[in-house]
């Protein structure tokens, strides 16, 4: 072949052929910059993490910022708020301590003219429904003295012991003029000081003032006969001489020397004995103008073993037009030392529920309907007779009683419902 000719072919093939890319340097570079573009791919995901991180820091921080800013200003309503709580303390105490704090019984309850025959309910309450049994009065065990050091206490069954040695044609009542000694009671103040250390509001009582007792313990206790044997389970048809030991006490010897047997006579009972100040003329006088009622049922207080149970304390007894008597209410708190100081710190008081004001109410009109049984169903003459009722003031006194009794209408307490904002009535706990 004509060498040129086969230069020519040759040529020819190389132009025809591929070029291979990895003897040009192409695909190094085409590697190199891949390589670089990965890499800068990477650092700019590596910066928008960072970014990203920076962010949600920075909201993080603007949440934090926000979150102080929002507990500063709660901080701020909470001292605003602290303040206006103790300026409201302030307030509460002053007003407890100004009498102030408890409303009048009469913005509670009024009384109301009833007609007792009328009224099957009123009408059908006997005093005989008062009337514990023997089982109910013997299982009644009361706290009756402190130890020494003022930590334990004894028990004892007065209602009991009472009621079998009231029975006994061996024992002899003590005599009227006699019945509020006792060795539980006035002869022994450091005994009866280790039993009624504070009054029923939990203040430090003054322990020379005498004790209020919730069954009159003096001469007007011969009036209260009735009552007495009933609380402690004594026959309804019994002897008079048994309903007086029962409310006196009883000795052992008919010598009138000898003492009252410890534990008899309802008057002296722990249970009926309380520390109030001024007690002798707000709660025991004629012109009486507090009140405590129990918020127990009738047939809760005949079954009542001596537990714990509350009672509503008031002041500023309503007459029969709704209308208050005595001395200012604010006054009559303040008197019987229902004070901010020990009261409400102590938590022997607290506000009373609806419940427990209509319990009370209902108790109060149960008792008096059945007192009025008993004054118009017993001759007045024969109550005279029976419990040596002498001094004529005394005399005419049943005498008028038996006379009101026998009335077919009756002032009893009714709730007034007038819709009126109404302070609180105080409830005190006897534990």
């Amino acid at each position: 072949m004509d060498p040129p000719l086969q230069q020519q072919q040759q040529q020819q093939v190389h132009r025809d052929s591929p070029i291979d890319p990895m003897k040009t340097g192409i695909a190094s570079k085409l590697m190199k910059l891949k390589l670089q573009i990965e890499g800068k791919q990477q650092e700019i995901n590596s910066k928008q993490q960072q970014m990203d991180h920076f962010e949600q820091t920075l909201e993080e921080s603007n949440q934090s910022l926000r979150q102080l800013l929002s507990l500063k200003d709660e901080l701020l309503s909470l001292k605003d708020e602290q303040k206006s709580l103790k300026d409201e303390l302030s307030s509460l105490k002053d007003s407890f301590t100004d009498g102030l704090y408890f409303a009048p019984l009469f913005d509670y309850w009024k009384l109301n003219i009833q007609n007792i025959e009328e009224n099957r309910d009123l009408s059908g309450i006997k005093w005989t429904n008062f009337w514990r049994t023997a089982d109910e009065a013997d299982s009644i065990q009361v706290r009756e003295n402190r130890d020494q050091q003022g930590i334990s206490f004894s028990y004892s069954k007065p209602y009991k012991n009472t009621r079998q040695g009231a029975e006994k044609s061996s024992t002899h009542p003590v005599a009227s003029d006699t019945a509020r000694t006792s060795q539980h009671s006035q002869s022994s103040p450091p005994l009866r000081n280790l039993v009624w250390p504070i009054d029923i509001f939990g203040n430090s009582a003054d322990l020379s003032q005498p004790i209020a007792h919730l069954l009159p313990a003096g001469q007007s206790h011969k009036e209260w006969t009735h009552i007495a044997a009933s609380v402690v389970g004594l026959d309804k048809d019994g002897l008079p001489l048994d309903w007086i030991k029962a409310v006196r006490g009883f000795k052992i010897n008919e010598n009138t020397t000898t003492k009252r047997a410890p534990g008899s006579g309802v008057v002296h009972f722990v249970s009926n004995k309380i520390r109030m100040v001024n007690q002798g003329t707000l709660f025991d006088g004629p012109n009486a103008n507090v009140i405590l009622i129990p918020t127990m049922s009738l047939e809760s207080a005949k079954a009542w073993k001596g537990e714990a149970y509350s009672a509503l304390f008031a002041a500023g007894l309503p007459n029969t037009l709704g209308n208050k008597v005595g001395p200012g209410v604010p006054e009559l708190y303040q008197q019987v030392g229902l004070t901010f100081s020990g009261a409400r710190e102590k938590g022997v008081i607290r506000d009373a529920s609806a419940t427990e004001i209509e319990n009370a109410r209902k108790t109060l009109t149960h008792a008096i309907l059945a007192v009025r049984d008993y004054l118009r169903n017993t001759k007045s003459e024969v109550r005279i007779q029976s419990f040596g009722i002498k001094n004529a003031k005394d005399v005419a006194g049943v005498k008028r009683s038996h006379e009101v009794a026998k009335s077919i209408t009756y002032p009893l307490p009714e709730i007034d419902k007038e819709d009126k904002q109404r302070k609180p009535l105080c409830l005190v706990e006897f534990v």
